[in-house]
């Protein structure tokens, strides 16, 4: 599981979609009852609880590079 500081995720769906903050605001809560439904849907665990994850990553602290290459060395590995 990925997740991200809530500002940090603002900041990034405002630049890389030339959106203004409430309007990335809408989308990232949009796309994260979607996420929801759909995780929810097919295993019956509430999205987001760390623990019905294998590995839990923050891009906030890693950077989207950065925890690009923890998973591709994890995978590499394991």
């Amino acid at each position: 599981f990925i997740h991200s500081e809530y500002q940090s995720r603002v900041a990034r769906v405002m630049k890389r979609n030339d959106l203004s903050e409430n309007e990335a605001i809408a989308r990232i809560r949009k796309t994260d009852k979607n996420r929801a439904h759909y995780y929810e849907q097919y295993t019956d665990k509430p999205w987001g609880n760390a623990a019905n994850y294998d590995i839990s990553l923050s891009s906030s602290y890693f950077g989207i590079e950065g925890t690009a290459k923890l998973i591709a060395e994890i995978a590499e590995n394991y």
